[in-house]
């Protein structure tokens, strides 16, 4: 598949899971499902974020437009790490 494609569809798919973590943990239905569903809608919206990312700057990198590559990746490495922090913050957070 083409990486424009992926990177439109894991971005959309980003964008759903994104929702999808805002509307479960609204009040009225957050008692529907165990706490370790949050985690892991919020680690699904990262690897997708992680993934459009990462596609969308081979994008850049076969269009030889190089400073927009390396903003592409960097952005794509501190995405990823934030992401991955807030992922395990959640989860301590429910534990606890």
């Amino acid at each position: 598949m083409k990486d424009n494609i992926v990177a439109k569809l894991s971005g959309h798919a980003d964008d759903l899971y994104a929702e999808v973590l805002k509307n479960m943990q609204k009040e009225a239905v957050r008692g529907l499902w165990d706490k370790e569903w949050l985690p892991m809608i919020s680690g699904k919206q990262a690897l997708y974020n992680g993934i459009a990312q990462y596609h969308q700057s081979r994008v850049c990198n076969t269009s030889k437009v190089n400073s927009i590559t390396v903003q592409c990746t960097l952005h794509n490495v501190q995405s990823y790490f934030t992401d991955l922090k807030n992922m395990y913050q959640t989860h301590l957070s429910q534990i606890e």
